[in-house]
């Protein structure tokens, strides 16, 4: 994945690219910074490097709602522009109704009758779809089940 990472940045160099350059240097920036965190285990896996570019993702569309709030759509624009980069390196997200169908499933699959199958269901997932929802979405859906 980081062999990816690096073609891409090299072709967005040749491209003269400005907005793809700095959205795949701050992918770059940001797995640095994991390899030298505490949270190295000596090995940066391509889940780790996703979670990585997920991070990356949320944070420029956060960025774009306070901006999109502040009525600075210049700003809303660019950090879209460089979210569309970002995203490029991710798998399809799922949508909130496959992820609701994907769920309903996993509940009757996995009997989880409360809360406290909360774990399992994550564990499913995670196990199932790496890196494909929005766990936000995941616990708030769950909790409305029980």
């Amino acid at each position: 994945m980081e062999a990816k990472i690096q073609a891409e940045l090299m072709a967005a160099m040749k491209e003269k690219n400005a907005e793809k350059i700095a959205a795949i240097r701050e992918i770059k920036t940001a797995i640095m910074k994991f390899k030298t965190s505490a949270e190295y285990k000596g090995e940066c896996t391509e889940s780790d490097i996703l979670g990585i570019i997920q991070k990356v993702a949320k944070q420029h569309k956060e960025s774009a709602d306070m901006y999109k709030a502040a009525g600075r759509e210049d700003l809303v624009n660019e950090e879209l522009a460089q979210l569309e980069h970002i995203q490029f390196f991710l798998p399809k997200m799922l949508s909130e109704e496959e992820t609701a169908a994907v769920l309903d499933k996993a509940i009757a699959d996995l009997g989880a009758t409360s809360l406290k199958d909360m774990g399992k269901i994550m564990n499913f997932m995670k196990e199932n779809y790496p890196n494909q929802y929005d766990a936000k979405f995941v616990g708030t859906y769950v909790k409305s089940k029980f």
